[in-house]
């Protein structure tokens, strides 16, 4: 089972692609990121359509951009 409850959209795109990929995951809830009134992923990631969870296309979780503004910076970056 994978699911979670007042998580955001976020969680929602990585649990879908962790639901996705595995096929001992029997049961899915990925509704979740739905009350949020300001999404953390701007582009990509992945959404709801009617009561299905849509991956995007792309490399890794299909996200492309995010709002900075609501998640806050970094504590700490590492840089190779």
């Amino acid at each position: 089972m994978v699911g979670g409850m007042s998580s955001t959209d976020l969680l929602a795109t990585a649990a879908s692609h962790l639901a996705a990929g595995r096929e001992i995951v029997s049961f899915r809830d990925l509704d979740m990121g739905t009350q949020l009134t300001r999404p953390i992923i701007v582009k990509g990631g992945s959404h709801l359509r009617g009561n299905k969870r849509v991956l995007s296309r792309g490399n890794g979780l299909g996200i492309e951009r995010i709002d900075r503004e609501v998640i806050g910076s970094p504590v700490k970056t590492y840089e190779t």
